[in-house]
């Protein structure tokens, strides 16, 4: 199998492979009803996300190192210099937030626990756009 193709495959494996036992995570806590789940639903959604975390790290590291040495170098600076940078970019989004945003003109109120999983994931989401972001400006940079 060519270098590539071990490449994508990998990376399929994670990502659908991640995805899908990370969804499988709704089956085992059901839907919410109002009232919190009860422990062991807690305790086995998040061993299934940790199982998910850690099948999608394995085939993540498999894919990285079926690739040749000049394009991890690029992945590893891609992935630090876009990373920093979209986190950068995700402070004035903080700042806005915290000086009070679009609060008096907001008309939807949210409860307080997905306030704050939008605000946790916020910079995950910068860093991640801004790692793609960095590396197709490196590929293009290097074709």
């Amino acid at each position: 199998m060519a270098r590539n193709q071990k490449f994508a495959l990998f990376m399929a494996l994670a990502i659908i492979g991640g995805l899908g036992i990370a969804l499988s995570t709704f089956l085992a806590v059901g839907r919410a009803h109002g009232a919190p789940p009860d422990m062991a639903r807690i305790i086995a959604g998040t061993l299934i996300v940790a199982l998910a975390m850690g099948w999608a790290m394995f085939f993540t590291v498999r894919a990285h190192f079926a690739q040749d040495e000049f394009k991890r170098q690029r992945e590893i600076s891609a992935s630090f210099w876009g990373g920093w940078m979209g986190i950068a970019a995700s402070a004035p989004v903080f700042f806005f937030i915290a000086m009070g945003g679009l609060g008096h003109l907001a008309t939807v109120s949210a409860p307080p626990v997905r306030i704050f999983t939008i605000g946790y994931l916020l910079p995950t989401i910068f860093g991640v756009i801004g790692t793609i972001g960095a590396r197709f400006w490196l590929r293009r940079r290097d074709s």
